[in-house]
């Protein structure tokens, strides 16, 4: 009778996906808002084993719960990131572009003022300097920076007055 007690215990314990529990600790880490895992931050898979030590397989099933959930947005390969209520999801340069173009819209950044170089400004968001200069490609679209070759990137006044951030559209995620 002990041995069928010990079976019983032991298909329940298999039968538990320990992925669950790695999932529940992260999300209360995030409902915590503890440091980087605050909403609008990013993180990596490598940085959520390193932070729970757990392995990576652990930690992909909990990402994969946590997504379902909501709780975390896949945002590239490596990358997710803890989503802002109320905020609609963003790829990274589109994530860029926006804080860029509040910072000159409330005058962070003057008319004529240069902007931080391309790495300088991947450092402060946590990726590539490309995925910076999609997000300025974005920003000099819409009239609100300049560059040449080999040359800073300078806000310039807009051509036309730019609509409140509550107004402009989402562009589509493609």
């Amino acid at each position: 009778m002990v041995l069928a007690g010990q079976l019983r215990t032991l298909i329940r314990l298999l039968q538990q996906d320990p992925g669950i529990d790695v999932a529940e600790t992260i999300s209360r880490t995030i409902a915590l808002g503890k440091q980087g895992y605050a909403p609008g931050d990013f993180v990596t898979k490598d940085q959520l084993s390193k932070d729970f030590s757990a392995p990576h397989p652990l930690i992909d099933r909990a990402v994969s719960l946590l997504v379902d959930q909501g709780s975390l947005e896949v945002t590239g390969k490596r990358r997710l990131r803890v989503p802002v209520p109320g905020e609609p999801y963003r790829r990274l340069p589109e994530h860029i572009a926006h804080h860029l173009r509040e910072r000159i819209v409330s005058g962070t950044y003057r008319d004529g003022q240069t902007l931080p170089s391309r790495r300088s400004l991947g450092t402060e968001f946590g990726c590539s300097p490309t995925v910076v200069s999609q997000a300025l490609a974005c920003l000099r679209a819409e009239g609100l920076v300049a560059w040449a070759r080999g040359r800073p990137v300078t806000v310039i006044r807009p051509r036309r007055p730019l609509p409140a951030a509550h107004e402009r559209p989402i562009p589509a995620a493609s």
